[in-house]
């Protein structure tokens, strides 16, 4: 029977970890591609390789799964010099894993053996499996790895996962995208120009719980920070707080109990409290759950949580991040999170900020349990309408072939960006301005502005009368990446913006929230984060809230003599800072007004802009001084 099934390997070099949320989230995923008809199998990192003391099998079997055997595969890197990589291979509830270990092997004719690299591994998990389908699930696949596939007769798919996920680099010649949601398709299509197929991802019902059960848990699976750990706590808190009677389960995933201790709050004193640890088999707790709580953080589609809350009927309270409202059925409520959480903050919300959460939570619970047994029945695999089906028949369609051609994506028709300047535009932002007309965006150049308060209210407003939806400032000496602008016109949050270095001092242009104590930077690295006063010279601004400024801040609209007016979206002011006056410039006065609005700006750091000056000021100029070396030699030649 597998024989006929159509190969697919599901591959990332990111590690997984048994019982974790990915590894749910792929097991999940290749077992509804099981289900459909397919033949999947899962290749990726191990994560113990590297921690000494930790045997990979040992570590595996004892979370679930079901060892099987080392193997090895090798390639050649060029005469006398070949990479040995190292796997181990596993039953995951039925379904096979691959883990890849550091490379083996001593010298090959007096030379040590090649760094393993992605391809090295690529190509042993292709030459285990030899897939009809690769589909790609790590933030973004290289296009070596890609390219690799289309001689050999392999078709190439990547999983979208969600805005969190999206690199800067440009759209991969991949022969198909898959996203799960409209949310995700939506975002892939304005920020990269390609259309991804919408295919919501099997639901793994093996894992649904149709038996006798005990619903006596207010649950939380995973304390991690994407996954909400801290508005969770406080969440808990207030529970106990408030209705001590109200017993809560926390499984253990990624996160831990360590991680749940490391918000705050003392949890254990309320009494109210247990903790499950790691177990791949869900339906352990799914059947002890009266009521589900998912105060998600980030925009990625990871559904995997709400899908099973709703495939078991437990009633749920959910963040309305993401793609979230497109999953739930009858027994979810959708709620907002402060705009500012998000999982780089690590911070804890007031407890007037998760009072809505309480108190629905609250009246889930005093309402009579549902039994999810009453009339759960699992459809056939063979129904059409099964969970994920469209995902199976889209990926089973994939073939290789050339790329697809790019399609215009209307948001960019809505979207302008704003260039105010004195005399000069420097070169490398007026690249990055002409790469933007190339997309399809409108460049709006206005120069003489030397009252850069009144030019930005003035260019602000008139791209406001003119009906553009997305708007980013950008500053005649930032220089950047054209794919980084239209990630941030793509992005749904009201404000956002990239950070860089001021010149000539050891200082960001923006200044972060006093909670955030340290910030990463890098594509890799970065995330969102909340900002306290946010420099204009990367900021993208949606027009939902200067209207929303205008409204509820009562803002006039000024030299209506000459032509349309414009409003003091800019204009600077003076605040109370203690027993002092603070003059606001026409950028922290932006912020401030959004403060006042209840909004606050965010950083996405995974953006690199630099700063034209005397050179490129970067982010490490404001972290550190140049180097500069007493002495330095320069060979030329030889």
């Amino acid at each position: 029977m597998l024989a006929s099934r159509k190969p697919v390997l599901i591959f990332q070099i990111a590690p997984i970890l048994p019982g974790g949320e990915l590894e749910s989230d792929l097991v999940g995923l290749a077992r509804g591609l099981l289900e459909a008809g397919l033949a999947p199998r899962i290749a990726a990192g191990c994560p113990w390789c590297s921690e000494a003391g930790r045997h990979p099998t040992d570590e595996a079997e004892r979370r679930g799964w079901r060892p099987i055997g080392p193997w090895s595969s090798k390639r050649s890197e060029g005469p006398g010099r070949e990479v040995i990589t190292d796997w181990l291979e596993f039953d995951a509830g039925g379904i096979a894993v691959d883990l890849f270990l550091a490379p083996s092997g001593g010298e090959v004719d007096g030379e040590s053996p090649a760094v393993v690299g992605p391809e090295s591994i690529f190509r042993g998990a292709v030459a285990r499996s030899r897939p009809s389908v690769v589909l790609f699930t790590d933030r973004w696949p290289s296009r070596p790895l890609v390219e690799s596939c289309r001689p050999e007769g392999i078709a190439s798919a990547l999983l979208f996962r969600g805005i969190d996920d999206s690199p800067p680099e440009p759209h991969p010649p991949v022969d198909a995208v898959l996203a799960l949601s409209d949310f995700s398709a939506s975002y892939y299509h304005e920020a990269y120009g390609h259309r991804p197929v919408v295919a919501p991802a099997p639901a793994d019902l093996a894992r649904v719980a149709p038996g006798e059960g005990d619903p006596r848990y207010l649950l939380f699976i995973d304390p991690t920070a994407a996954n909400g750990v801290y508005p969770f706590a406080r969440i808990a808190d207030e529970i106990g707080r408030i209705r001590p009677d109200i017993p809560i389960l926390v499984v253990e995933g990624e996160g831990t109990e360590a991680d749940l201790a490391n918000c705050g709050l003392d949890l254990a004193a309320r009494g109210h409290l247990s903790l499950m640890a790691t177990t791949r088999d869900p339906r352990k707790y799914w059947r002890q759950a009266r009521a589900c709580v998912i105060p998600s953080l980030d925009r990625s589609d990871r559904p995997t949580t709400l899908l099973r809350a709703v495939a078991n009927r437990v009633p749920t309270v959910c963040s309305d991040r993401a793609a979230s409202r497109e999953i739930g059925d009858a027994p979810v409520v959708f709620l907002p999170l402060p705009n500012d959480l998000t999982p780089e903050t690590c911070r804890l919300p007031d407890a007037e900020q998760v009072s809505g959460w309480v108190r629905e939570l609250i009246r889930l619970w005093d309402r009579p349990p549902i039994n999810p047994r009453d009339d759960w029945e699992a459809p056939r695999a063979d129904d059409p309408s099964r969970p994920g089906s469209t995902f199976a028949r889209a990926l089973a369609a994939t073939s290789s072939g050339p790329p697809p051609w790019p399609v215009m994506p209307p948001g960019r028709a809505k979207a302008v960006a704003l260039v105010p300047y004195i005399s000069t535009i420097e070169d490398s932002c007026e690249a990055g301005l002409r790469a933007l007309e190339m997309e399809g965006v409108l460049v709006v150049r206005q120069g003489g502005q030397s009252a850069i308060d009144i030019a930005r209210n003035d260019m602000c407003s008139q791209a406001l009368h003119d009906g553009f939806e997305s708007i980013l400032f950008v500053d005649s000496d930032i220089s950047f990446n054209v794919r980084d602008a239209l990630r941030l016109f793509a992005r749904p949050e009201p404000v956002i913006s990239g950070v860089y270095a001021k010149k000539g001092s050891r200082s960001l242009a923006s200044v972060f929230r006093d909670e955030v104590a340290e910030v990463a930077f890098g594509p890799n690295v970065g995330g969102l984060y909340p900002l306290r006063h946010a420099a204009t010279g990367f900021l993208r601004i949606r027009s939902q809230v200067l209207r929303r400024m205008i409204a509820e801040l009562d803002l006039p609209l000024c030299n209506t003599r000459w032509n349309r007016g414009f409003w003091p979206f800019f204009m600077p002011t003076i605040v109370e800072d203690g027993d002092h006056r603070h003059y606001l410039g026409e950028d922290w006065a932006f912020s401030h007004r959004l403060r006042q609005l209840g909004e606050c700006p965010l950083a996405d750091t995974t953006i690199r802009l630099w700063h034209v000056g005397r050179h490129h000021f970067g982010w490490e100029e404001a972290g550190q001084d140049r180097p500069r070396f007493e002495s330095f030699r320069i060979k030329l030649r030889g």
